[in-house]
Formats: structure tokens, sequence, C-alpha cells
């Protein structure tokens, strides 16, 4: 169950860009404030999703899905106490 929430953690947070990138294409004006308040809750999402990907990664060390492909060959996600240091970094920069 743990895995399978952190691996959702991690998937969450470029999904929530998507979405603002997405609806911001539809918004009027140059700067309309309703995509500027989605664009910093997104930011802040990404950056609580990061700060516990680190802290479940720290305790768990490697968390991996199963392989989504056909003969050893396809897509996984991964995550160790490197890469979610790496997925704060991003979001931090983000943040900014």
């Amino acid at each position: 169950m743990q895995t399978k929430f952190l691996l959702f953690l991690i998937l969450l947070a470029p999904a929530i860009f998507i979405v603002t990138a997405i609806l911001s294409f539809f918004q009027e004006g140059i700067r309309p404030t309703t995509i500027k308040k989605m664009a910093k809750a997104s930011t802040l999402i990404s950056l609580f999703s990061a700060s516990i990907s680190v802290y479940l990664a720290v305790n768990n060390g490697l968390v991996e899905s199963s392989l989504l492909g056909i003969n050893n060959f396809g897509l996984s996600i991964g995550i160790d106490a490197l890469s979610s240091l790496m997925f704060t970094m991003i979001a931090i920069i983000g943040f900014i």
C-alpha cells in the first residue's frame, strides 16, 4: 500500500502541472488570476509531494514499481534517496 502511495505522489506532481497548462490555454487575457493561483497551488503541491517522497524513500530504501511493458522492455518508476533529492531540488526551483 505504501509503495503504491509513493508512486502515486511522484506521478501527481507532473500531472498537476499538465492540467494547469491545459487549463491556461483556455483562459482569456494576458494574466488571468485563476491561472496564477493554480500555478502557485501546483508548485506547493509539488513541494509537498517531494518532501513526502523523500521521507518515504529514506525510510523504505529503494522503491520500484512493476514493469509496464513487454519482454522486459518498458517503463518502471524507481525512487531512492538520490532521485527523491533531485525531485525536491526541481520542485524548489519550480517554486522560485
